[in-house]
């Protein structure tokens, strides 16, 4: 690839999230930065990658671990939840 790579994950970062989102039933955990559509599922919890937003786009690795598909295209995601939040903290979640 020249001119354009993947950022790798950092192992620091997902070390702290992982255990987190499985200890307070997280299900899916949205990430950009690198430019392309990946899913990926660990232990349960959903891993998406929208990073296709405009910019060039990166080459995904489908085979790395966890991941389900992986594709160098445009995307976006939509998000159909109504959040609430007081002093900074999610309360509650409804369904729009």
């Amino acid at each position: 690839m020249v001119g354009r790579r993947r950022h790798a994950n950092n192992p620091t970062v997902q070390a702290a999230i992982q255990p987190l989102a499985e200890q307070y039933g997280v299900s899916v955990i949205f990430g950009g930065h690198n430019h392309y559509y990946a899913r990926a599922v660990v232990h349960g919890v959903t891993h998406l990658t929208v990073g296709g937003g405009g910019a060039p786009l990166y080459t995904p690795r489908p085979g790395a671990d966890h991941v389900v598909t992986a594709r160098s295209a445009y995307s976006f995601c939509q998000d159909h939840h109504h959040w609430q939040c007081v002093d900074g903290t999610i309360v509650q979640v409804n369904e729009m």
